[in-house]
């Protein structure tokens, strides 16, 4: 099956798979008021932060770093279990900004490190049907929970996230039980071999620079909690729940770039793979500017003229979202180059000073200022990395061909 056909294949189920959630978002920032809206987006930011921290650092190290993989999958697992308990123990003392939300917020994020388990060993595999097998199952859990919410006239955040929960842990049951053996669940020697792999080597930068950028993509959403208003985080909020619908093409992307460039047998072949891509990210330029120009329409149809302020941080957040697809899935040549380091170092140099200038953007430029600092953050940042992996495919020696 070609590279275009492959690709077309998954960014369609993603883009019902978000296209159904998309709908329940649009929903919630329907019904609910700011205050509680702000509250709820805070919550998710806060689940997919150590979920993602959790799961998708080990989606690249299991994937794209040396860990060995020939120690039992239960043991990746009880390692991603502990460090998510470990994380909210640290939380602990920031409860009090999730009001009484902070018990469920654990609960869903549990749930959604287990089902990105899952996921990530169907992406491993390159087993796509299961993959969204799984995903579509979650789905369909959580339509029918988060309807019946809405006809009881019960829809809040507290059952929002009860429902959240309860759908992605009957996905892991159902998909991710026989993965697992209970003997090697309880082996705690194999959980200390493989902590002991992640503090060395490209392993653990590549570990840091993962941390770094989920970080970096949920920083606004607190920042403008810290230092602005609750309409500024719903608005935001709002305008970043649109702005999802274009990180699934994106999300799509990696998802079948990182395993193919890492299966790949020949310099040659990863050069095939990356002009395919490169044909399909022009290709996709209208597609964005005409998402772009209608967003003056749609946006105020969906959330009811909630939120207006919402379009121009949408706009912006969408050209990010070109750029970042035109140059971020060459961070994967990186990867196949076990130079982890490298992009940990850049990372780091940026994102702190974007957490240092932030707080002064927003209080004289509110969210339109960071909106546009956050884009151009992300330029810098994917224009740097891609600019490195044309180093890399010139002096081809640089890559790792013998995994």
């Amino acid at each position: 099956m070609s590279i275009f056909k492959y690709l077309f294949q998954i960014i369609t189920l993603d883009i019902i798979s978000k296209a159904i959630f998309g709908i329940m978002s649009i929903l919630i920032i329907r019904f609910l008021s700011v205050e509680e809206f702000a509250i709820y987006s805070i919550s998710i930011a806060l689940i997919n932060i150590v979920s993602s921290s959790v799961s998708s650092i080990f989606n690249r190290l299991y994937i794209a770093g040396g860990i060995d993989k020939s120690l039992p999958k239960s043991s990746f697992f009880t390692y991603q279990i502990l460090l998510t308990a470990v994380i909210f123990i640290f939380l602990l003392p920031m409860s009090s900004i999730f009001n009484n939300y902070f018990s469920i917020i654990f609960l869903a994020t549990l749930s959604q490190v287990l089902f990105l388990f899952v996921q990530t060993h169907f992406q491993a595999s390159l087993n796509f049907k299961v993959y969204y097998l799984s995903d579509f199952t979650r789905i369909a859990i959580y339509s029918f929970s988060f309807i019946t919410l809405i006809c009881l006239n019960t829809l809040n955040t507290m059952n929002i996230l009860i429902v959240y929960c309860l759908s992605s842990l009957s996905s892991f049951i159902f998909f991710g039980i026989k993965l697992l053996r209970i003997k090697d669940l309880l082996d705690l020697r194999n959980v200390i071999i493989f902590t002991k792999s992640l503090l060395h080597g490209n392993e653990m930068f590549l570990l840091l620079y993962s941390l770094i950028v989920i970080l970096f993509s949920y920083t606004d959403l607190l920042m403008l909690k810290y230092f602005s208003t609750e309409y500024s985080v719903a608005i935001f909020a709002a305008a970043f729940t649109y702005y999802g619908f274009l990180r699934t093409i994106l999300n799509s992307i990696h998802k079948l770039m990182l395993p193919l460039v890492q299966k790949s047998k020949s310099i040659d072949e990863i050069k095939s793979i990356m002009k395919n891509f490169s044909y399909l990210s022009f290709t996709a330029f209208p597609l964005f500017i005409m998402i772009i120009f209608l967003s003056d329409f749609f946006i105020p149809f969906l959330d009811n003229n909630k939120y207006p302020e919402s379009i121009k941080i949408f706009k912006i957040l969408a050209i990010s979202s070109y750029f970042s697809f035109l140059f971020s899935p060459y961070v994967n040549i990186v990867f196949r180059a076990k130079n982890a380091k490298f992009l940990f170092q850049i990372y780091s140099i940026i994102f702190s000073i974007y957490l240092l200038t932030s707080p002064i953007i927003i209080i004289f430029f509110d969210v339109i200022g960071l909106a546009i600092f956050s884009l151009f953050a992300w330029l810098l940042l994917n224009f740097i990395t891609f600019l490195k992996s044309q180093k890399i495919l010139f002096n081809s020696k640089d890559l790792v061909l013998d995994d």
